[in-house]
C-alpha cells in the first residue's frame, strides 16, 4: 500500500505549499506552537476544507472517494471533547458503523468499558476523549489523522493512548498525530513534522527535529537536565 500524501496543500492558514507524506506503520508526530496550521493541515488531509493541492490515499486521490470510501480509509479525531448529543458511550462508538461486539472490543481497549452505558455528558473531558478515541479506532481505517490525541489525560493514560497508536501502525495504519508534549513526541514517534507559520520548518528523525536550534527558533525554548526552559533572547 502506498502512503498518504499530501502535496502543494494551500489552505486558509497555511503560508504556501506543503508537502508531506505518511507511510503505512508509521507514527509521525506533528508538533508546532498554537496557531501554527497543525489542525488545518490535519483537516485539510482529512478532506475537511478546500484548496488547491492535491492529497493521495494509498495511490488514489482523496477528491474523486465516495464518502463511505473515505470514511473507511481515513479516521479523524479532532481536538475538541465536545459531544452535542447526550448519547451513550457505546452509541458513540457505535457510528463508527461496527456492530455491537466490535464496539465492546473497543471500549475494552481504551478502558472504557465499564463506561459503556453512561451518557457522555456525564463523563470527565478525560473520559469522553477515550470514548472518541474508541470510535476512531473501532472502523480500523487504514490511515488515523488525530489532533492532540493525548490532551486532557493523566500520564498513565497518555501511555496507554500512545501504546493503542503504536499498535495500530503495526498493523499496518499509518499514523499522523499532533502533539504539545514534545517529551511524548520524541519518545514515541518514529518521524516528527515541526510547523510555524503555517509551513513546514523541519520533517525528519525526532532527535533531528527537537534539535536546540530549532527550538529556539521556533518555541523560544532550550532543554537541559532539568527539562525545558525560555530560551536566551
Amino acid at each position: 500500500m502506498s502512503g498518504l500524501v499530501g502535496s502543494g496543500i494551500v489552505r486558509p492558514f497555511l503560508s504556501g505549499a506543503i508537502n508531506i507524506a505518511v507511510a503505512p506503520g508509521e507514527i509521525v508526530g506533528l508538533i508546532g506552537p498554537n496557531g501554527s496550521g497543525k489542525t488545518t493541515l490535519l483537516r485539510a488531509l482529512a478532506g475537511l476544507t478546500a484548496g488547491d493541492g492535491s492529497i493521495t490515499v494509498g495511490g488514489t486521490a482523496l477528491d474523486v472517494m465516495t464518502s463511505s470510501e473515505r470514511a473507511r480509509r481515513i479516521a479523524y479525531m479532532p481536538a475538541g471533547r465536545r459531544v452535542d448529543w447526550p448519547m451513550r458511550a457505546d452509541d458513540i462508538v457505535a457510528l463508527s458503523g461496527v456492530d455491537a461486539d466490535r464496539v465492546a472490543e473497543t471500549l475494552a481497549r481504551v478502558g472504557m468499558s465499564a463506561f459503556a452505558e453512561r451518557r457522555v455528558d456525564t463523563l470527565s473531558t478525560g473520559e469522553r476523549a477515550r470514548v472518541l478515541l474508541a470510535r476512531v479506532l473501532a472502523g480500523a481505517a487504514d490511515w488515523l489523522l488525530l489532533d492532540e490525541p493525548t490532551a486532557n489525560l493523566d500520564p498513565g493514560h497518555e501511555l496507554d493512548v500512545l501504546a493503542l497508536l503504536r499498535a495500530e501502525a503495526a498493523w499496518g495504519a499509518g499514523v499522523l498525530a499532533s502533539f504539545h508534549n514534545l517529551t511524548l513526541a520524541e519518545a514515541h514517534c518514529d518521524r516528527c513534522v515541526l510547523m510555524a507559520g503555517g509551513r513546514i520548518v523541519a520533517d525528519g528523525p525526532p532527535g533531528v527535529v527537537l534539535a536546540e536550534a530549532n527550538l529556539a527558533e521556533v518555541y523560544g525554548i532550550a532543554r537541559d537536565g532539568t527539562g525545558w526552559r525560555r530560551s536566551a533572547s
